[in-house]
């Protein structure tokens, strides 16, 4: 991933003149012989060179402090550029890597279903049954519309998560093809508890479909016929309704688990309906500037809010 951060204009000069401070108490301390101090003031320039040090130190994390990134919304978009400040405290790496995290725009977890849903939307299977793994993993990497991933990991993890699962409704793994009879070898499409997976030249993923066709079917005698069951009980609750508060800074992560852990039990069924609305309160103490009301109207008109308005305490 590839992010820039840059120092704040505002603060730059604070930094310069720190940093000047500092290379003039390091060259009395170094020509101390040459300028003739005696102990007294040999030591007063050590001491003072010492907090020109901490100071420069000091000021760093909080000069550096907008971090720049780069994103493009599909493949024929114009690259612009998201721009943050981090907090002053911690190493800047650590504040980077945190604040892309809250944002979502650094994911430490994926999901089979999210995966497959990048894999479809963007035809990262171009147009085939089965794409090399490595391959998805470096165009994840690559990409600036793709989500982006922690680390390979991430990745492993979530291959290894959709072929865990008994009923696997999103991709297979292989470790790779068959050239002889036309099949895959190291087939994984769900139940394995203990996945071999790895990423090389000829690991793929496989369409959950074309991988089925290469299963050999499992032959289990049939049940005993049932005389006269009895009639199925009527359905206990046809009717769902559920809201919940989710923190602004993780709406993303928290809108995936919802849809992962609630809406997939709900959508199961043929015929259902489902309806999810989305409402957004905001008390602003301080209010907003033009160009922030102005921000915030056309974005909520691109994204088809159906009502939206400001008003006065």
């Amino acid at each position: 991933m590839l992010v820039f951060v840059a120092p704040d204009e505002a603060q730059m000069a604070s930094l310069n003149d720190a940093v000047c401070n500092l290379l003039a108490w390091e060259s009395v301390v170094t020509e101390k012989e040459t300028l003739n101090l005696d102990l007294q003031q040999s030591n007063l320039a050590q001491q003072r060179k010492a907090k020109a040090d901490e100071t420069v130190r000091t000021l760093i994390p909080e000069v550096w402090r907008r971090v720049l990134r780069p994103e493009k919304v599909d493949a024929d978009g114009t690259v612009s550029w998201h721009t943050f400040h981090l907090s002053s405290s911690g190493k800047l790496a650590d504040r980077v890597s945190q604040r892309l995290i809250q944002e979502e725009q650094l994911l430490t977890t994926f999901g089979p279903k999210r995966m497959l849903m990048v894999l479809d939307s963007y035809n990262l299977w171009r147009d085939q049954k089965h794409v090399s793994a490595k391959q998805v993993w470096e165009d994840l990497c690559s990409f600036l519309y793709l989500p982006r991933l922690r680390d390979r990991k991430v990745f492993l993890d979530t291959i290894k998560q959709a072929v865990n699962r008994l009923h696997n409704e999103t991709f297979a793994f292989a470790k790779g093809l068959d050239e002889g009879a036309g099949g895959y070898t190291g087939l994984s499409v769900e139940g394995d508890s203990d996945p071999w997976i790895t990423l090389d030249d000829q690991s793929l993923l496989v369409q959950l479909e074309e991988a089925r066709k290469w299963i050999e079917p499992v032959i289990i005698d049939p049940p005993p016929p049932i005389i006269d069951p009895p009639p199925p009980p009527p359905p206990s609750s046809q009717r769902f309704f559920g809201a919940v508060k989710v923190d602004p800074e993780r709406l993303g992560l928290e809108a995936a688990r919802i849809a992962d852990e609630v809406l997939t039990h709900l959508t199961t069924q043929p015929g259902v309906q489902v309806e999810v609305s989305l409402e957004i309160n905001a008390v602003l103490p301080q209010g907003l500037t033009e160009d922030e009301l102005r921000d915030i109207r056309e974005n909520c008109s691109t994204l088809r809010f159906a009502s939206f308005d400001f008003e006065q305490e």
